[in-house]
């Protein structure tokens, strides 16, 4: 039986190994091998010690899968377990995007509820009307009725400052907030999408769109991005059920 402790100054915890024929527990260490240098991940464990000890940096980890990321369960153990190294170590949740909008499942670590008639498109096809961007999907309304609500996630690590709308609309389309009782427009717009200053210490709020309603107007939602000025760890995954690699 092996047994693997995992834990610098930090409470250990023990995972026993099953017995496999690569694992070999009796020679009591473990070697990671590197085909040619290990000068990056030498570079990553330096970031995230001076992230701890000087509280000072920033590092963005991209997790790009298919249905296992999109539900989000090992990218949030993940983030669960780089939070556990210490207040330092968290920066931005990452980016968000309304999966049940698009009738398809989404994380449980952020609730984006929506209102009004969606229409989804995902990177699994070979032509899209639109961009997708980072989150392989894009979630597309023309209903004036349309709203989806935002409710940002464990606010006592996450505090977003701002939150980026990612996505573009149609001519006289744009996204407004609800926020505390106040309507936000954006402070700035670029190729990007929109980006809002959000009330301090609020956690909730609902997007909604103006100009919708007349003939062919739309707003095509790529993401939602929250933002603060932290330093630490951003963990952001990206993952579409039925993605595949063909050759």
């Amino acid at each position: 039986m092996g047994v693997i402790c995992n834990g610098r100054a930090q409470e250990v915890a023990l995972m026993e190994i099953p017995s496999l024929p690569c694992i070999h527990t009796e020679e009591g260490k473990a070697l990671l091998k590197f085909p040619g240098s290990h000068d990056r991940y030498d570079s990553l464990y330096s970031l995230l010690d001076t992230l701890r000890l000087q509280k000072k940096g920033r590092v963005n980890i991209l997790h790009v899968g298919g249905s296992h990321v999109q539900a989000g369960y090992f990218s949030h153990r993940m983030r669960s377990n780089l939070c556990s190294l210490g207040d330092s170590t968290y920066a931005d949740r990452g980016l968000l995007f309304p999966f049940q909008a698009i009738h398809t499942n989404a994380p449980t670590s952020y609730t984006i509820a929506s209102e009004g008639e969606w229409e989804g498109e995902k990177c699994l096809a070979r032509e899209n009307f639109l961009p997708l961007g980072l989150s392989g999907a894009s979630a597309t309304t023309k209903d004036t009725l349309a709203s989806l609500s935002i409710k940002l996630p464990s606010l006592d690590r996450w505090t977003a400052k701002s939150l980026r709308v990612l996505g573009e609309g149609s001519e006289g389309v744009t996204p407004y907030l609800l926020c505390a009782g106040d309507t936000l427009s954006p402070e700035e717009q670029d190729s990007l999408g929109y980006l809002f200053a959000l009330p301090e210490g609020d956690s909730i709020c609902t997007m909604r769109f103006l100009g919708l309603g007349q003939e062919e107007r739309y707003f095509s939602l790529r993401g939602i991005l929250p933002i603060s000025d932290r330093e630490g760890i951003t963990y952001t995954e990206s993952g579409i059920n039925g993605a595949s690699l063909p050759c």
